[in-house]
């Protein structure tokens, strides 16, 4: 929580952006024609990649997130008087709140980018990658929405089970999920990448904005 996130933003931005530019000019093409060549969609990887993937799916997320606030809520009755868990918790309203954002903020890029899936690239050779303000399927590529989906309900969980045994297999399935559409050829490692950095970002400093917002107005005591 004491993390200093506006003297390292500019730091960060800047690997970012480095790093995904690398991604877009150098790996993008070469992995997914890599993919294209090697990985037939009647394979059993592709098959198995096909089920993890549904469950980054908006339905799936939300039933996810409904799942573990009831259970929470549950939770929090039956330790109304302990003040670490009512933090928690809140914790994790915050993080829902972040989980929104990001939700919004995927959405709008993909607009605003109008890059063109994978597959859509092979299949019709198209050269220009990045249409701008194309809201149709085959062109909202980036950045991907089950990797931003998954990472931020991460990001807000982790928030609540940070020191919970759990956690690290949450991590991995969140990993498998982003690998999944890569592997599915529906979107570029930049995209996955992206998706995620985003809106981890944007949970976590959701969730640390309202913290900060709670320690001054006291909205909620914990």
């Amino acid at each position: 929580m004491k993390y200093n996130l506006k003297n390292n933003l500019l730091i960060w931005s800047i690997i970012l952006a480095t790093t995904l530019l690398f991604m877009i000019f150098f790996i993008d093409i070469r992995l997914a024609t890599f993919i294209q060549n090697n990985i037939d969609n009647t394979s059993l990887l592709y098959k198995i990649f096909s089920i993890i993937t549904l469950f980054g799916s908006f339905k799936y997320i939300v039933l996810i997130n409904i799942i573990i606030f009831s259970y929470l809520l549950f939770m929090f009755k039956k330790h109304k008087n302990d003040k670490n868990y009512k933090g928690r918790f809140y914790m994790m309203i915050y993080g829902i709140c972040g989980e929104i954002l990001s939700v919004i903020a995927t959405q709008l890029l993909k607009f605003i980018f109008g890059r063109s899936r994978p597959f859509n690239f092979f299949a019709l050779n198209d050269e220009n990658m990045f249409t701008f303000f194309n809201f149709q399927c085959e062109y909202v590529s980036f950045p991907s929405g089950h990797s931003s989906g998954i990472s931020a309900l991460i990001a807000c969980v982790l928030f609540f089970f940070k020191d919970n045994k759990y956690s690290k297999i949450l991590i991995l399935f969140g990993l498998l999920i982003s690998i999944s559409r890569i592997i599915l050829n529906v979107h570029y490692l930049s995209d996955v990448f992206f998706g995620a950095t985003l809106s981890t970002f944007i949970t976590w400093y959701t969730v640390i904005y309202l913290n900060k917002v709670n320690s001054r107005l006291k909205v909620f005591d914990y």
